[in-house]
Order: structure tokens, then C-alpha cells, then sequence
């Protein structure tokens, strides 16, 4: 499924404005590429392509968010918000994390993570940083041009599609077609991909959105079909879809709440990393 517009996404740093233009369309084939081969539609099979495309490239996105993630478990890792920016145009998804760190520095070469369970407050604030990162892909777009258009080789795609077992006349769309053999997704792992940090040690942005943080109400739950309906939020036409879960306490106990959609609770949250990255550099 295209995606068509994205709007309202508050991340100043991603650059990505309230009702921005949407992207042009894919480049046409070839002027002389064949209409058909070996009974596949060119069109047809280019089309496809170009879905894989748009979710090779969001993968790549989630992936190098679970290996970050992976990467930093440790008993002086503290999650405190996990969040994916859905967009409505391909290539422009985001993932990130606001997460706080404990280290120490055993000699002037080396810094080890180290638990924070039973540290004092003046030890927290020595050895512990809060840190937010997000992942996106600005090149991925350009590197999925370059896959496109002229680029693509409808002969080459039909005898995949044989090596498949795909007969021609067959329905292409949503078979989740794998194209990887006819051309390599690695690209959009190794090259697109940019991960950007920033943390409490050079951005004292954080303090404020952190309280700002801890005084969100996220309202009344409402019933379905019980009592009166709750009011809500609007969304800006085509915004992106948010989703933001939350390690935090909640009526005593440990919680994991989730927040989902365009407006509400997950665009309060997103707004408040927004006072993060947008006044302070990030470090990588």
C-alpha cells in the first residue's frame, strides 16, 4: 500500500513540515522496455518492486532500532519511552528511544556501564545521563531512485519471478513477493541509515522535558458503548501515526502503557522530545 501525505510530524530535527509536498511518483520505465515478458506485465512487476522497495527500507529502520536496543541492555540501561513515528510517505519513518545510561570510568581509556540499583541520588547524578536517539533514513529515498526507472530490468525481474515459481498472469500485489535476489536490500542496512544521539550531558533541554513529561494527563479511559464517549483528539489531515509506550509506575506498580495514533497523548509526548532536539545538537 502507498502511503500518500505526512503532516504534523513535530521532530524539528527530521525536517519533515506540516503539509509538506509529497514526493514525486516513481520514474516510468525505460522508453524502450518491453510492456511484457514471457506473459508478466512490465508494469505490474515494476510496481511491486517498488513496494519492496518502500519496505526494505522501513525495516532496515526497525531492525537497527532493535539492535541499538539490544546493544545497550544492561543493568545501567533504564528505558523509559520507546517510539516509532509512522509516515505517511515511505522512506521517512522514524524509530527512537529515551533512555538513561549509568557508566564509569575505571581508567582514562575505558567507560563501563554499571548498575544503578542502590546508587544515592548524588551518585545517580554523577554516574547517569539521560540520552534520546532516533533512527530514520535520509538517503533512502534516493538510494531506491537509483533502483528505479531506466534502472529497472523487466527481463531480469521476469525470470526471478520464474525462479520463484510465479506463473505469469498470476496477482503480484500483497504476495509479499521477495525481490532481494533480483536486487540486494543491503544498502538500505548499511548506507542509509543514520543514527543520531543526544544527551543530558551537553543538552539541558532535558530537565524541562522531563518534568513537563511527569505532569502529562493522559485522561479518563473511556468505555466503548458504556456512559458518555469521550471527546477526541483531532488530527491534522494526513499526520503521521505515532506510537510511543511508556516504562514508567503507575497506581504503584511497574507499567507499560502504550500510546497510539496521530494526535492525544502520543503527539503530547513526541512535542515534548521535540524541545529536545530542537534547541541542542545531537552528538553523533
Amino acid at each position: 500500500m502507498y502511503r500518500s501525505a505526512l503532516a504534523g510530524l513535530a521532530l524539528a530535527a527530521i525536517a519533515l513540515p506540516a503539509l509538506a509536498a509529497p514526493p514525486p511518483p516513481p520514474p516510468p520505465l525505460a522508453d524502450d522496455a518491453p510492456q511484457e515478458v514471457d506473459g508478466f506485465d512490465s508494469h505490474a512487476m515494476y510496481g511491486d518492486f517498488v513496494r519492496w522497495l518502500q519496505d526494505q527500507a522501513g525495516a532496515a529502520i526497525t531492525e537497527r532500532h532493535s539492535a541499538e536496543f539490544a546493544a545497550l541492555e544492561s543493568p545501567g540501561y533504564l528505558q523509559f519511552l520507546d517510539l516509532r513515528i509512522h509516515a505517511d510517505w515511505y522512506y521517512r519513518d522514524v524509530a527512537g528511544s529515551l533512555e538513561r545510561v549509568c557508566t564509569s570510568r575505571p581508567d582514562e581509556y575505558t567507560i563501563e556501564r554499571i548498575g544503578f540499583t542502590g546508587m544515592s541520588d548524588a551518585e545517580i547524578a554523577e554516574h547517569c545521563h539521560w540520552q534520546l536517539r532516533l533512527i530514520d533514513g535520509p538517503d533512502a529515498e534516493t538510494l531506491a531512485l537509483s533502483y528505479q526507472g531506466e534502472a529497472f530490468d523487466p527481463v531480469r525481474a521476469a525470470a526471478h519471478l520464474k525462479s520463484l515459481g510465479i506463473a505469469p498472469g498470476e496477482q503480484l500485489y500483497d504476495r509479499g513477493i521477495d525481490w532481494s535476489a533480483y536486487q540486494s536490500p543491503a544498502p538500505f542496512r548499511t548506507d542509509t541509515i543514520r543514527v543520531r544521539t543526544w544527551t543530558s550531558r551537553t543538552c539541558d533541554a532535558f530537565t524541562g522535558a522531563l518534568e513537563r513529561i511527569e505532569t502529562l494527563d493522559p485522561g479518563p479511559l473511556d468505555v466503548p458503548g458504556f456512559g458518555e464517549t469521550a471527546e477526541e483528539a483531532h488530527a491534522m489531515p494526513h499526520s503521521a501515526r505515532l506510537t510511543a509506550t511508556v516504562h514508567t509506575t503507575s497506581g504503584g506498580n511497574e507499567a507499560t502503557l502504550t500510546f497510539d495514533g496521530t494526535a492525544g497523548m502520543a503527539r503530547a509526548l513526541v512535542n515534548q522530545l521535540d524541545t529536545i532536539v530542537g534547541p541542542c545538537e545531537s552528538e553523533e
